[in-house]
């Protein structure tokens, strides 16, 4: 009888150590390793592709001389909300989602664009 209370307390002791290691996971994801990873782009009327090391919950992007038009996880086709010149934009995901980061700047304009990504 004691031997069958153990095994049932120890498989109720393993579940519960489960979701808390699940837990602790959502509570990483959502604050991050505290890393920041700069990054250092020039950009052109053609769109620049930055795929994301180890995917960021958050980035800054500080623009430089010329507007550019940042996109996340996906490029459109559509350049409806540039960033100004010496504009800065803080994109912030709540989780491990910054993956692919795509700028491009008007017709003709170049622009170097610093980002800071925390993962």
């Amino acid at each position: 009888m004691i031997i069958a209370l153990l095994k049932k307390q120890t498989a109720l002791l393993g579940k519960m150590s489960n979701r808390l290691d699940g837990i602790e996971k959502l509570m990483q994801d959502e604050h991050g390793h505290g890393l920041l990873e700069p990054v250092s782009v020039n950009v052109t009327d053609q769109p620049v592709h930055i795929e994301v090391p180890d995917d960021w919950i958050s980035c800054v992007i500080k623009n430089g001389s010329k507007p550019v038009y940042p996109f996340m996880n996906r490029l459109s086709a559509t350049r409806e909300a540039p960033l100004a010149a010496s504009e800065d934009l803080t994109v912030d995901l709540h989780a491990h989602e910054v993956k692919d980061i795509y700028l491009v700047c008007d017709a003709g304009d170049t622009s170097t664009v610093r980002l800071y990504g925390l993962r």
